[in-house]
């Protein structure tokens, strides 16, 4: 392919990511030594890093890797960054020094982590390929973050991270030592030598993201001069740029190219960082400023990043995780973080960055505020007051904390209110997804007055459902979960404030499919859940929901072994081109056999599966719901979502109500 075609190709392939990139996005980046340091698996001893050590299932093997991003992938981060570098490379690269190297130097010390790091790669298991596998299985966008001149420890002649490049090339240094010796990037063996790592990085892995951390360490650029030299950087951001759209094309699909800098634009600036003309041109696709390391910075100025930058990229501003006050550093609180979440959604940041967030421990309000309830403050599209958000952990299955995410309605009083409630189950194929895909969902049904629930549940590989034990299959534990959720949701209906003879339920894709078996169908009991407490519910929301004629096969898992007249009335949306629509037709064929004719089904023309996770269709779907709802006398009033102007509209098929008109 011609360079001018194939740098077009890249374009459409990443254009539409791009722009969506930040939307409501949170970063989390897991830097280069602690999952390896703070494995319960090694030894540590003089020269580690002073990281708290991890709970027991995080492990140095696959299933302790996957069980970490399974931490993660609670439901608020939407972007794990993985960072492979520091001066020498986390895996066997034929352009860096693999870390491993200074177990074959005398001189350094020889650390415990680094001999089982090998090992693992010995075995086979490449951390980061098995990492990028489980976010994109769990819903997370795996991205690489390559640091571009670390200096840690370079004044400790016996640490293993420091390359023999940076030893034997002193001349290439910006200092002798220091914090600000780091390599010189006028001198063109320094741009080329980073320049053959981000591409091998890129041969090797195949991220949707990749980050340059230019603020590990800051130095780049002659000291005095940096402005003079900016444009020989800048040009050679343009050439990491064409790697980047070469990855792009090879992998067909879009890699977005982001910057880590420091806080505020004259900083970055004066380093000789043009961020200006890289956002104008193009050359980078986002730009996240953050502290270096001292104190979370509650006055990142996004608008003056928006107006230097003319506003072409989404600006996610960071925070590391410390507060510095009176000379001594300590980590932040949750409210700090909520207090800097806030300001920074206040001056318009469309996403957030957490740096070295794995510094709290496991245990702790923070990592797991984060993880659970997230720092995303959440508006009523009605009234304009916050929407309150918990999280609860509804049952432990297979070991694992299983939990929801609950939105209550501005000003509920759960001590008086009996509000009808809503669950609803995300999609991914029975083995992945997470809150993310029914948040906004949630956040709009309680701005119009119910208590909304998303709900994770048990989600297994096709080798983890291989060991299942006899009688159980991924289906049926998915099931299993999903009734125990909504037995939870009623026996908690006090404290929740909700009417738990009022409760609607459904999900998207198999979501929708987990959602009417968990109600239908009398077995597939947790033996631990409450036995007095049913599930029955008064109304469906469903989702391209995932039947499938294959079910047939197992009773427990085939709905229409469970239909009957009395199932309750059902909104029901598809694409009209979504090939899971021929197992939705058989159940609804079988519903108007049985005489029950209280399904409104509305239909996308020309879309797919999964088309109402974007917009337009997205604010449509809930018009629609939101209007079913108020039909059942679930909701008072009128939608309070605007109809998008696009002129796109769903088309009501078979609908029990034929009077109601599309949401357009």
């Amino acid at each position: 392919m011609k360079p001018l075609l194939q740098l077009f190709a890249v374009l459409l392939i990443a254009a539409p990511t791009i722009l969506h990139a930040a939307d409501h996005a949170t970063f989390f980046n897991e830097d280069a030594w602690h999952y390896f340091t703070a494995t319960p698996d090694v030894k540590r001893g003089k020269g580690d890093e002073p990281v708290e050590v991890m709970r027991p299932e995080f492990t140095l093997t696959r299933k302790g890797l996957e069980n970490y991003i399974d931490e993660i992938a609670r439901g608020h981060v939407t972007h794990f960054l993985m960072n492979l570098n520091t001066q020498r490379a986390n895996f066997p690269s034929k352009t860096f020094e693999p870390l491993w190297k200074s177990l074959d130097e005398p001189e350094r010390d020889h650390l415990d982590y680094i001999r089982a790091m090998k090992a693992l790669y010995e075995t086979g298991v490449d951390p980061y390929e098995v990492w990028i596998n489980r976010c994109r299985m769990k819903g997370m966008h795996p991205w690489i973050s390559v640091r571009m001149n670390d200096l840690h420890r370079t004044d400790d002649p016996k640490s293993p991270n420091i390359s023999t490049f940076w030893h034997e090339h002193p001349e290439f240094r910006l200092k002798p030592k220091g914090f600000d010796s780091g390599l010189n990037y006028m001198f063109e063996p320094v741009r080329k030598r980073m320049l053959d790592f981000v591409t091998e990085v890129l041969e090797r892995y195949d991220p949707d993201g990749l980050e340059l951390d230019l603020i590990r360490f800051p130095f780049y650029l002659p000291k005095g001069r940096e402005k003079e030299c900016a444009p020989v950087f800048t040009a050679y951001m343009r050439e990491i740029r064409e790697v980047v759209n070469a990855a792009a094309a090879k992998r067909g699909h879009a890699i977005t190219f982001s910057v880590r800098l420091l806080p505020k634009p004259a900083e970055s600036l004066n380093l000789g960082m043009e961020a200006d003309v890289w956002a104008k041109e193009g050359i980078v696709d986002m730009i996240v400023p953050c502290n270096h390391w001292v104190t979370i910075d509650f006055d990142i100025p996004l608008a003056e990043w928006r107006s230097w930058t003319g506003d072409r990229v989404p600006i996610v501003p960071g925070a590391d995780s410390g507060i510095t006050e009176g000379g001594k550093r300590r980590l932040a609180t949750f409210d700090e973080y909520r207090r800097w979440a806030r300001n920074m959604h206040e001056r318009g940041a469309r996403g957030l960055y957490l740096f070295n967030l794995f510094m709290h421990p496991q245990d702790g309000p923070v990592w797991n505020g984060i993880l659970s309830g997230g720092l995303d403050p959440i508006a009523s599209a009605s009234t304009g007051e916050p929407v309150a958000t918990k999280n609860y952990v509804y049952k432990h299955s297979a070991g694992q904390p299983r939990d929801m995410e609950i939105y209550l309605p501005p000003g509920h009083d759960p001590a008086t209110a009996r509000v009808p409630g809503l669950v609803l189950f995300h999609g991914g194929g029975w083995t992945g997804g997470n809150l993310s895909q029914f948040r906004a969902a949630c956040q709009y049904f309680a701005s119009r007055g119910l208590v909304a629930a998303t709900v994770n549940y048990r989600m297994l590989t096709k080798a983890e459902a291989a060991g299942l034990p006899a009688g159980e299959t991924k289906k049926r534990v998915c099931i299993s979960d999903a009734k125990s959720a909504i037995r939870w949701f009623k026996q908690n209906a006090g404290e929740l404030g909700i009417d738990p003879a009022r409760i609607v339920t459904g999900g998207g894709s198999a979501g929708g499919h987990i959602s009417a078996l968990a109600t239908l169908n009398i077995g597939l009991d947790d033996p631990a859940d409450p036995k007095d407490i049913d599930t029955t519910v008064v109304a469906y929301l469903w989702f391209n929901p995932a039947f499938e004629t294959g079910d047939s096969k197992d009773p427990e898992v085939d709905v229409l072994r469970h239909l009957k007249k009395s199932v309750a009335p059902a909104i029901v949306f598809f694409g009209a081109n979504d090939g899971w629509k021929n197992g939705w037709d058989a159940v609804h064929e079988r519903l108007k056999d049985l005489g029950n004719n209280t399904v409104d089904l509305w239909l996308a023309e020309g879309q797919g599966h999964g088309f109402f996770n974007k917009e337009p269709w997205q604010t449509l779907t809930l018009i629609a719901a939101d209007r079913f709802l108020a039909a059942q006398g679930l909701l008072q009033g009128v939608p309070t979502l605007k109809v998008p102007a696009t002129g796109e509209k769903l088309v009501v098929s078979n609908a029990a109500n034929q009077k109601e008109k599309s949401p357009r």
